[in-house]
Order: C-alpha cells, then structure tokens, then sequence
C-alpha cells in the first residue's frame, strides 16, 4: 500500500484540479480509496496517479468521459492504452486532413 495522499496533494501532483477529481469520483473513474467518515476528506494512494494520468491523456486525446469509463471496463489495468492511442491519433488525423479539404475547397470557392 502506497503513501495516502488528501485530495489537495493528489491535484498538485497530478495537475488536475480538485473539482475535477470529485467529478471522476462520481463517475466511478477515480475513486479514493477511503473517505473519512467525520471530515469527508477524500484519500488516494500514490500508485492512483498514474491512472489519473492516464485518464487525462485520454481526454487530452479527444475521448470522452464515457468512452474512458468503457475503456477500463475493458481494460482494468489501462495496459492498451498506448493501442488506444494510436488509434486515436489515426482517427484525429483523418479528421484534420478532412477539416483542411474542407478549408481548401472554400478557399478555391
């Protein structure tokens, strides 16, 4: 078991603000893995950052919240994650290389 870490630590160390981590949590994305029952202060372990990492590059890379949630439904441990995201990257660039077509064909207009 990793070093416990308060909510206000875990989003200075991931970057992700403290709001959003509540949300994840409601989300079932990222859970702490206990709450305080007097305070509600949430707890996370160390070992929880690189998923939040992960979840963030994610959306960083244009899936969505939902899509995230299948993603680990699927794949608890992430481990095609680098497979998800090459796929993404092909899907992205198929969708620029349209949107330029796109800019082209009304530049010519």
């Amino acid at each position: 078991m990793g070093k416990e870490l308060l909510i206000g630590e875990f989003s200075k160390r991931t970057g992700i603000s403290k709001r959003m981590i509540r949300f994840l949590d409601e989300q079932k994305l990222l859970e702490p893995i206990h709450c305080d029952e007097q305070n509600g202060y949430r707890y996370y372990e160390e070992n929880q950052i690189q998923r939040a990492m992960n979840i963030r590059t994610l959306q960083d890379y244009g899936f969505t919240l939902r899509e995230i949630q299948k993603i680990y439904q699927e794949c608890p441990s992430g481990e095609t994650l680098l497979d998800l995201l090459k796929d993404q990257e092909v899907k992205l660039r198929n969708e620029s290389d349209e949107k330029i077509g796109q800019l082209l064909r009304l530049k010519r207009f």
